[in-house]
């Protein structure tokens, strides 16, 4: 007799062995029959403590299996499983002989099981088919075949279950994906970086120009004013991308924390949850922290953020507090390691929601969400910005009780520098009024056409290029006048790096600032071998560019005069 019990996804060396210890068991079945001391279907540890072979292939063959009675009712009761089951499923086989289906697994999950088990006998052949099945021993994810027994009126009495436990290999699967897709991240921060930060910079420069051209205490003086600072909030987003994404690194230096919170607080007011009541405690003498403020304030708008998801339409409260926690052994388990200055603790708090632990123990993996039209990066990336600065994030939380975010960061033994202080260090070393010729050479039209009317302006001349072969004419034709060179690094045609080489060819030591959205470092490796007289980075702000420029043109006059004397 014919057996029907092939499976493609069976062990080779265990298939064979396989099909002829069933087949010797429906031999025996019918021989039973035969003989009238029985029915078709008896008990499978009769059966497998009568056929020893049998029983040997079934408790070792590496593929989980089982056996499932089908009652004259339809109903299905487990007969058995092998010890591969046992291990995947998370029951013996003890525990589940002789029980229907519904009293072993819940109903959900019952009624999946089920299913398969009804299209099997619907087919009246094995099929085939992948399942995730969420077991008492957590979801795994299974390739399975059921393979249906009859007896000699060909009614099913039995099926047969073979699988293969594939948790391990979809959940690599996952990982493999989940890095194409920050591998993914990288490409496009790439990619968008340049044109981003390019209209960025356009806008920063013609919202500079128009407050130029606008009379002192102007109404629009202050719109403009904001529309500068989003611009360069918006730059400080792009960069904080390409550092995600590992094409950019963090500039660190003193913060104070209290005082950034509070900034971010104001900003996100607004967006919070309308039922939810803020409760701030913020000291304002606490030592700074060495960091960069771009990604603490990105901390404090993811947790604030899902502080408020969290609440949802329900009425609640989200505490934000800073502490010191003076040197010494911390009351955290995962604090970081000592620091003489001691550690500055952020705690973000909420009543909402709470998270379940299984929820709780994948927050921090990447893309992984529980909102629906969350991409899962948030709370990863907080976890990297935390580890790069030396710190620790500690999360509690209960369902229905909220949830509680620690960081403790480590402080430093200096000030944090103020806006204003920054101001005056930033503008201490302007040069006095100086004015040349300038060769602009940018691809983004609104940028270079700001910048180029704001020189102009300032009493420069200012030759401009769309692109590096007009850039590299025009400094051909015009050689002797021009004083220093605003490059873009990123240029259609004659890329920065081929304008540069030739600009050097006609002139070696002609001064040349070079501007990109990356940071100085990558700026320079792409540049190649020949180095630029100074950088400025996308999007910049017109008084640092001019800045850069006087002083360019002053050596260079100065070196003309010191020629001429």
């Amino acid at each position: 007799m014919n057996t029907p019990y092939e499976s493609d996804f069976l062990l080779e060396e265990d298939a064979p062995r396989l099909r002829e210890r069933i087949a010797a068991l429906e031999q025996q079945v019918r021989n039973i029959r035969d003989s009238g001391q029985g029915p078709p279907r008896p008990r499978a540890e009769a059966l497998l403590e009568s056929e020893p072979y049998y029983k040997e292939v079934f408790d070792n063959i590496s593929v989980c299996m089982f056996l499932v009675d089908v009652t004259s009712d339809g109903r299905f009761r487990f007969a058995g499983f092998n010890p591969a089951e046992e291990k995947a499923v998370g029951l013996t086989s003890a525990e589940v002989s002789g029980k229907f289906v519904e009293e072993v697994f819940a109903e959900e999950l019952a009624e999946k099981v089920i299913a398969n088990y009804r299209r099997c006998m619907e087919a009246g052949a094995p099929i085939k088919y992948d399942d995730e099945l969420n077991l008492p021993n957590g979801r795994r994810y299974f390739h399975s075949n059921l393979i249906p027994m009859r007896d000699a009126s060909g009614r099913i009495f039995r099926i047969v279950g073979a699988c293969i436990d594939t948790t391990d290999f979809k959940r690599t699967q996952e990982e493999a994906l989940a890095g194409q897709k920050l591998e993914s991240l990288g490409v496009l921060a790439s990619g968008i970086a340049h044109d981003f930060n390019n209209l960025l910079g356009g806008i920063l420069a013609q919202a500079e120009l128009a407050e130029k051209e606008l009379a002192g205490g102007s109404p629009a003086g202050q719109e403009l004013e904001t529309i500068k600072n989003v611009a360069i909030r918006a730059g400080e987003m792009v960069r904080e991308l390409m550092i995600y994404s590992g094409q950019d690194e963090a500039s660190l230096g003193p913060v104070d924390l209290s005082r950034l919170v509070e900034e971010m607080l104001e900003l996100l007011k607004i967006s919070i949850s309308k039922h939810a009541v803020l409760k701030v405690d913020l000291p304002q003498d606490l030592p700074a922290i060495r960091a960069n403020a771009v990604q603490i304030r990105q901390i404090v708008m993811n947790l604030i953020t899902n502080a408020s998801d969290a609440l949802g339409d329900k009425e609640g409260v989200i505490s934000v507090t800073i502490t010191k926690v003076e040197p010494g052994p911390s009351a955290l388990a995962d604090s970081p390691a000592d620091s003489a200055c001691g550690h500055l603790r952020l705690e973000v708090s909420d009543t909402g929601c709470g998270m379940t632990e299984g929820i709780a123990a994948r927050i921090f993996d990447p893309f992984f969400t529980t909102k629906l039209a969350g991409r899962g990066l948030g709370l990863a990336a907080v976890q990297g910005i935390v580890r790069s600065h030396g710190g620790t994030i500690n999360v509690v939380s209960t369902p229905g009780r909220g949830s509680q975010f620690q960081i403790v960061l480590p402080c430093i033994g200096q000030p944090a520098l103020s806006a204003e202080n920054l101001a005056s260090i930033q503008s201490s070393g302007e040069p006095g009024f100086v004015t040349g010729t300038v060769l602009v050479v940018e691809d983004e039209e609104v940028l270079r056409g700001a910048v180029s009317k704001m020189l102009r302006k300032e009493r420069f001349s200012v030759l401009e290029a769309g692109d590096g072969t007009t850039g590299t004419n025009l400094f051909q034709a015009n050689e002797p006048k021009i004083d220093v060179v605003l490059l873009d690094l990123t240029l259609p045609g004659m890329s920065g790096r081929e304008v540069l080489n030739e600009l050097r060819r006609i002139r070696p030591d002609v001064k040349v600032i070079l501007t990109t959205a990356y940071s100085q470092e990558n700026a320079l490796s792409a540049i190649g071998e020949q180095r630029p007289w100074s950088y400025v980075r996308k999007p910049y702000q017109f008084s640092d560019l001019l800045n850069l420029l006087r002083t360019a043109c002053r050596d260079k006059q100065q070196v003309r005069g010191s020629a001429a004397g």
